[in-house]
């Protein structure tokens, strides 16, 4: 595959997700909510970036976008339910609405929940999906606007999705989230076994993504939930964890 995917850490647990075309150079970048790291990047790359990713408007995840749009005239993409809180998009993106890379086509999914305006950024042909804060590896985004009831049916839309899709999530809470799905579920080997490979990772620095939505399905609890009244008691617990 042409296109590389690198995430670019920054503050104590967020990645902006950076992808690129070997050949032509051309990138995008997902939530670059910190403008240094990911202009840092670009440049040390020789990347020409044409465009941001938004997936909602918490300034962990925008901070960065004004600059960018200043130092590479980039487009700008942002959830169109948002666009009052994220004044710096050039485009606001609806669900179902289909966006092209140039090296990859995405689809906007609406899972509101983390915030009411988030959105997914999914690439059929490609085989991943960017989640912001909706799903975490082995978690989920907390309930800051949404309802259970909507975090529910999002999770519900990203599980129809094909089993073999990566998971690029927006920040590195895989660690603690395995600690609270342990004690949902604390006899499922997958969990066990991915568990234990994140630790590994993490003992390297290396990032616990992206993650195979598959592997997510059999071990996250929130994905597993199979009612609103089980999604908003798992909510509420890993609350309190």
């Amino acid at each position: 595959m042409s296109v590389l995917i690198k995430p670019i850490p920054f503050y104590e647990t967020n990645y902006a997700w950076l992808l690129y075309d070997k050949k032509t150079r051309n990138a995008a970048i997902v939530d670059p909510g910190n403008f240094t790291p990911v202009f840092n990047t670009i440049k040390d790359k020789k990347l020409n970036l044409q465009s941001v990713l938004v997936t909602h408007h918490h300034s962990d995840h925008t901070g960065g976008i004004r600059q960018l749009k200043d130092k590479f005239n980039c487009q700008i993409y942002a959830p169109d339910k948002e666009r009052n809180s994220i004044v710096d998009a050039t485009d606001y993106v609806q669900d179902h609405e289909h966006i092209d890379l140039g090296f990859g086509f995405f689809e906007v999914i609406n899972t509101p929940g983390h915030t009411l305006g988030s959105v997914c950024y999914y690439s059929y042909d490609l085989g991943i999906i960017f989640t912001g804060d909706t799903l975490f590896s082995l978690g989920c985004g907390r309930l800051f606007e949404g309802s259970p009831e909507q975090m529910f049916q999002s999770f519900k839309r990203i599980k129809s999705l094909p089993d073999e899709i990566m998971v690029y999530a927006a920040h590195e809470y895989t660690e603690d989230n395995g600690r609270f799905a342990l004690t949902v579920d604390s006899n499922n080997e997958d969990l066990l076994n991915r568990l234990k490979q994140v630790q590994q990772l993490r003992s390297e620095n290396k990032p616990s993504l992206p993650v195979m939505l598959a592997i997510e399905k059999r071990t996250n609890p929130f994905l597993m939930a199979l009612t609103v009244e089980e999604f908003a008691r798992l909510r509420k617990a890993k609350d309190q964890f």
